[in-house]
């Protein structure tokens, strides 16, 4: 009954406060909370969560990291070392993710998520030998194919900033499957990415060796070839991925435009009427 009282007098207090004068966490630190912490949410744990709750509705996410982090500590919650986790990479509060999410992990090995975020965490924090130990767990793991992993590698470092560290990474999770095809794309694919045209090319060489007349690396290197301005390259390359698959509409659409870009119409108008 104490309990309901302090969380309903917690929320009424706190939804009448603006965010700039919400009441600030009471200054206990995580070993003495720890100390008196039973298996039940103190006041002070409380306090803790509700503040976080109220402040990252209003957007006031460093008040809500460094409150879900500190009850996640304190009590070793699963659930609040998720939230705490979430929050504090959207906040880009890296370190304070990563912290929680080893409880996360601690408390919820058998989250087939977790391997992910932590790759991400250490990739993000600039430990490459860490997130590469984690990617290497999701490519061992049961769950997906080699092949969809590094769709998926590619997919997640795509848009990341640090295109070098990208590099560095994917060079060598693809040096462990060298004779993987979908491996040598995935690293063309982020080499594009990086506008590392040489080394991009090197990889769809490979790909198209471990695998001639594929499709998918003939669809990249003219996207390589496009971003280089060697249009001619670009069409041949487009070309041949439609004869290796000359049922595909949309692959036939996409060389379609490419050949009316360039004002090839009469080769334009020939593949309309194929799609018609």
């Amino acid at each position: 009954m104490r309990v309901l009282t302090l969380i309903i007098g917690a929320v009424v207090s706190f939804a009448a406060c603006s965010p700039m004068s919400m009441p600030p966490r009471p200054q206990v630190s995580v070993e003495q909370a720890k100390a008196a912490y039973q298996g039940e949410l103190t006041p002070d744990l409380m306090h803790a969560l509700l503040l976080a709750d109220m402040a990252f509705k209003r957007n006031e996410l460093n008040i809500a990291v460094d409150n879900y982090a500190f009850v996640a500590k304190v009590t070793q919650d699963a659930e609040i070392a998720e939230r705490a986790t979430r929050v504090a990479f959207y906040a880009k509060r890296y370190k304070v993710a990563l912290e929680a999410a080893q409880i996360w992990e601690q408390q919820s090995p058998e989250t087939r998520e977790i391997p992910q975020i932590m790759a991400m965490l250490h990739f993000r924090s600039g430990d490459i030998d860490s997130s590469l130990t984690y990617w290497r767990k999701i490519l061992n793991s049961n769950g997906h194919t080699a092949e969809q992993i590094f769709l998926q590698v590619s997919r997640v470092l795509a848009n990341e900033a640090d295109k070098e560290a990208v590099l560095r990474l994917m060079q060598a999770l693809v040096a462990e499957y060298e004779q993987l095809p979908h491996a040598h794309l995935a690293y063309a694919r982020l080499a594009l990415e990086a506008n590392d045209f040489p080394l991009a090319h090197a990889e769809l060489n490979r790909t198209l060796q471990l695998k001639p007349h594929w499709w998918r690396a003939n669809v990249l290197r003219a996207q390589t070839y496009s971003k280089e301005d060697k249009w001619q390259e670009a069409e041949d390359s487009l070309a041949q991925a439609v004869n290796s698959r000359p049922k595909d509409a949309e692959l036939r659409l996409r060389y379609d435009r490419l050949l009316f870009e360039r004002g090839s119409y009469h080769k334009a108008k020939k593949q309309f009427s194929i799609l018609q």
